[in-house]
């Protein structure tokens, strides 16, 4: 695990990013959907990297929750989700105790939580415990971007040629090229003429640039995922359509 010192989480940098995410998120806890007032709310980092600070991370490296949806993500209180149904035993009296609300109970229900372990719990808290819904969309939308975007960075589609670094990614290339001190940034993308549908290869390139590789192909990921380049495509491309498009084919049978 990578730690982060207390240290950086005072500086006014932190604190300017912090706000930009609880106020992007309006607000809410992105788990448990309550709407809490600032001081009640965290900022969550969804994956660590030992060479960043805390401010350095990309907005969609970042979620809010409020304190207690944190403090059940590092594991430091039990989860109300994510658990395992294993079985149950009758002890045929209210001998047993719940390990979750510490009620008497006859039927002993064993529940399991990859992070937490086992519990024997009495079947209200089995039933709330392994039904629970669980994260909710907007979490689960932005752990998987996270994910994506980290076997992006490190993905054996990177190929290294000469100076430059070129990776197809969904359905766009990516040209990296790297001047020693700086890097520059190609996107070959393609477009479909809206009469005749057919295909042809547009490029969107700066003069932008990047200190590092990975500054390159970050920039690369948030325009290709956040919509931006499908937004410059239809505003300077509008007798093409950046949308493949979807062919019927149609069988005649007499």
């Amino acid at each position: 695990m990578t730690f982060i010192s207390s240290i950086s989480y005072r500086d006014k940098k932190w604190y300017d990013k912090r706000q930009k995410i609880i106020e992007r998120d309006n607000h809410t806890c992105t788990r448990c959907g309550r709407r809490l007032s600032d001081n009640q709310l965290q900022v969550h980092h969804l994956h660590y990297f030992e060479e960043r600070k805390p401010w350095e991370y990309e907005d969609f490296e970042l979620i809010t929750l409020c304190k207690h949806c944190h403090a059940e993500e590092h594991g430091q209180v039990k989860p109300s989700y994510g658990w395992k149904y294993e079985g149950m035993e009758d002890l045929e009296d209210l001998v047993g105790e719940c390990d979750n609300c510490h009620q008497a109970i006859r039927y002993a229900h064993l529940i399991s939580h990859p992070d937490w372990g086992f519990m024997t719990v009495g079947s209200q808290c089995a039933e709330n415990l392994t039904s629970a819904f669980g994260l909710s969309e907007r979490e689960e939308d932005a752990k998987r971007l996270a994910q994506r975007y980290r076997r992006y960075l490190n993905s054996p589609k990177w190929k290294n040629r000469k100076n430059g670094y070129f990776m197809d990614f969904d359905d766009y290339h990516i040209k990296i090229w790297s001047h020693g001190s700086y890097c520059n940034l190609e996107i070959v993308f393609p477009l479909w003429n809206r009469e005749t549908l057919e295909r042809r290869f547009e490029k969107q390139s700066g003069k932008r640039k990047y200190a590092t590789l990975n500054d390159a192909k970050t920039q690369a990921f948030k325009v290709i995922t956040d919509g931006s380049l499908i937004k410059y495509c239809e505003k300077n491309y509008p007798y093409d359509t950046p949308y493949k498009p979807i062919y019927d084919d149609y069988e005649n049978y007499d």
